[in-house]
């Protein structure tokens, strides 16, 4: 048996179908038609948001999907709601606190108490001297 090995012009592949049809998030298959293209510049929030959950780039190659699918791309937009809603009640909680210290009625006590140690910092040294040189000072 002799095989005869035949020299060809290397031909340029075309994508596959998993490249074309895959999600580049969850790696599912799904219609191209119900998907969105992450790197489109209509589409930057997405792939944004996505960087930002994953805490890493995500690149543009050519030989990786490009492709989000509809459910991956609501799973973006509740992360999105989500960290609103932390967000605003971060600053609620932040604005409340705040409140409370200023208005709190122990803590105005706590001051008051305290306020003999608001004087004048010559009042507040201590006096070293023996009772006998206070006395032959006299």
């Amino acid at each position: 048996m002799s095989v005869s090995i035949q020299h060809r012009t290397p031909r340029k592949l075309k994508k596959s179908q998993f490249v074309t049809s895959s999600c580049r998030l969850c790696d599912s298959v799904g219609g191209i038609s119900h998907s969105k293209n992450i790197f489109k510049k209509n589409n930057r929030e997405l792939l944004v948001l996505a960087e930002a959950i994953t805490g890493e780039t995500i690149p543009h190659h050519e030989d990786l999907p490009e492709l989000i699918c509809r459910a991956c791309e609501r799973r973006i937009g509740h992360f999105k709601e989500f960290r609103t809603k932390i967000r605003e009640n971060q600053k609620t909680f932040g604005r409340s606190s705040k409140r409370c210290v200023e208005m709190s009625p122990s803590l105005v006590r706590v001051a008051k108490a305290h306020r003999h140690l608001q004087t004048d910092p010559v009042s507040q040294m201590l006096d070293f001297t023996s009772d006998e040189e206070q006395i032959t000072e006299e």
